[in-house]
């Protein structure tokens, strides 16, 4: 059985106000996540920023870092699940 859930915390909402402004941020496991796990990143609006679709926890960290890039101005959330 795989059973699906929030893995990571973000700050968010996350503002672009220029094309290919990047900025780095921190995904920040929760203790249910498992070290090893692939994590899907789902933005709430397309075309506002280019994220990678996936990101994998290192096994002996916590956090995974990222940098994400504007592709439009505007306001996204991200949010990161993983299956378990």
């Amino acid at each position: 059985m795989t059973t699906t859930s929030r893995a990571a915390s973000l700050v968010s909402p996350l503002s672009w106000e220029a094309v290919g402004a990047e900025r780095a941020v921190h995904l920040t496991f929760d203790k249910d996540c498992l070290p090893g796990a692939t994590l899907t990143l789902t933005a709430s609006a397309d075309g506002v920023v280019d994220a990678p679709a996936t990101v994998s926890i290192p096994p002996t960290r916590d956090r995974v870092d990222l940098v994400l890039t504007g592709v439009a101005p505007g306001t996204i959330t991200l949010t990161a699940t993983a299956s378990h």
